[in-house]
């Protein structure tokens, strides 16, 4: 390590590419890192934003906000107006903090809807609920081309009486009697 008077300057080896040295340098004033390998400005910051860890805020705010109640509770101790006082100031921040509630509640639901779709005149008629449909188990199966052909083709007719009982034009029963008459007729 070495030390300028506006930074700190480290010299890191690493086993796993073969030894190669790299060179990590600290301003002191900025706290800004820089590396050698450009892997710590390829991949930004290794901190995190202060909007990325609200969560964790307000969780931290919360407990400190219940020990400071709970800090006032003792200093009470048994005291009833002390007590009461101390009622008296949390019922004036409870109301306080239910007309704020309300009024950001009302605006923020209109503010947040007009700017996704617009606000919706008074007059016009809003979005229906759709109809109650069906969706499960009540579709039929999926045909193939070739079952669809097979039942849109039909069955085969006889040429002579145009019926669909198994036969064709040879042998035709109809075709058969006509003939037997004819034949019947020059005997």
């Amino acid at each position: 390590m070495t030390r300028n008077d506006e930074a700190r300057i480290f010299t890191c080896k690493d086993d796993l590419l073969k030894g190669k040295l790299f060179q990590v340098s600290v301003s002191q004033s900025t706290n800004d890192v820089d590396c050698s390998c450009k892997f710590y400005n390829r991949y930004g910051s290794l901190e995190t934003p202060s909007n990325c860890d609200k969560t964790e805020r307000t969780k931290l705010k919360r407990t400190r906000a219940w020990f400071e109640f709970q800090s006032c509770l003792d200093l009470v101790s048994e005291d009833e107006e002390k007590l009461d006082m101390v009622r008296l100031l949390l019922r004036d921040i409870d109301s306080k903090l239910q007309k704020v509630a309300e009024s950001d509640d009302v605006r923020g639901q209109e503010t947040r809807v007009d700017s996704f779709i617009g606000p919706v005149p008074l007059n016009e008629e809003g979005i229906r609920n759709p109809n109650i449909s069906r969706n499960k188990g009540c579709g039929s199966r999926i045909k193939s081309s070739r079952e669809i052909s097979i039942q849109s083709k039909g069955q085969r007719t006889c040429r002579v009486c145009n019926k669909t009982e198994g036969h064709n034009a040879r042998t035709c029963p109809t075709l058969k009697d006509e003939v037997k008459t004819y034949q019947d007729s020059f005997c």
